[in-house]
């Protein structure tokens, strides 16, 4: 239903794997989620090595069943504006993760488009989108993904209704539920919108407000998100594309030995800004390029063969 949701588990220290963000796919080897995430209770960063995602993921219970996607984290890439003040946060809750192996696509995996509109909050307030997650929900703790839908609301309404006043260069963004919030276990989800015919992220689950009385989430609060745009820069330069077969392998194989060309594919994550020039590079090293088909083209097609050195 939302297949470019990823949750993340913290593996590492206990025989079963403890959920505890969520996450969203950009590419086979890269992801974005909440800077907080990747950190515990003590505010130290997490070892790579104790966190795996699993997207495609239907039921939290089912972290072993053989047909899951799981993949390691590589490495992590956190903003360096991300920082807390009196234990709230100021700006920057974003980062990357980069996976150990490739994320392979199907029916229920897919990335989701990046924002590529204009960064201007104000053109997107009253505009709708959701959060899909594996956050608490009235029922207690969520086994299976759901998803809330909420209104942007304006930075005056959002200080307002939380009684605190965010700095007016804060890359954030507040919504209303209208009694349904992104809840505990969220925090990394995208919140998505539509555009067309197709979804976009333009936020990140960053917090909400408890309630003392229910000693859960405050439906009648705002949730603040991370505002993706303005970090669309810093994105590209933690991102990768990604090249794959035009045709199928058997087909490629086929062709090679016949003395013709192999073509290729390099997709990016992003519309609107690919260079003029792309290189693609194995193992640090350049082997051909290409340059874009057009303005407006997301990927590129490449003739050419490539061999490799034994």
């Amino acid at each position: 239903m939302f297949p470019w949701a990823a949750p993340i588990f913290h593996t590492g220290s206990s025989s079963k794997p403890k959920y505890i963000c969520g996450s969203t796919i950009l590419t086979e080897r890269h992801l974005v989620t909440a800077a907080h995430c990747v950190y515990n209770s003590d505010g130290i960063k997490q070892n790579v090595g104790d966190l795996t995602v699993v997207p495609g993921m239907h039921n939290i219970d089912n972290f072993f069943e053989s047909d899951l996607q799981e993949r390691g984290v590589k490495k992590i890439f956190v903003h360096n504006d991300y920082f807390f003040e009196h234990g709230m946060l100021v700006d920057s809750d974003i980062a990357v993760l980069l996976l150990d192996d490739p994320i392979t696509y199907n029916k229920l995996v897919r990335p989701i488009c990046m924002w590529s509109d204009s960064d201007n909050l104000e053109k997107i307030v009253g505009d709708e989108g959701f959060v899909s997650g594996l956050g608490v929900t009235e029922d207690g703790k969520a086994k299976i993904p759901s998803y809330v839908t909420a209104t942007v609301v304006e930075r005056q309404t959002c200080n307002r209704n939380l009684e605190r006043l965010f700095a007016a260069k804060a890359r954030i963004f507040c919504a209303d539920g209208h009694g349904s919030v992104p809840c505990t276990g969220d925090s990394g989800s995208g919140f998505v919108m539509k555009r067309g015919p197709r979804y976009y992220v333009r936020g990140i689950v960053s917090f909400g407000q408890f309630d003392p009385k229910t000693l859960t989430c405050a439906t009648d609060k705002y949730v603040v998100y991370t505002d993706i745009a303005p970090f669309r820069y810093w994105l590209t330069r933690n991102n990768v594309g990604s090249i794959s077969l035009y045709k199928s392998t058997s087909q490629t194989v086929r062709d090679i030995k016949k003395n013709k060309p192999a073509w290729y594919r390099v997709n990016f994550p992003y519309k609107n800004i690919l260079p003029s020039v792309v290189a693609i590079r194995v193992n640090g090293r350049t082997i051909c390029a290409g340059s874009r088909a057009s303005n407006t083209e997301r990927s590129i097609s490449l003739q050419h063969t490539i061999y490799t050195s034994v």
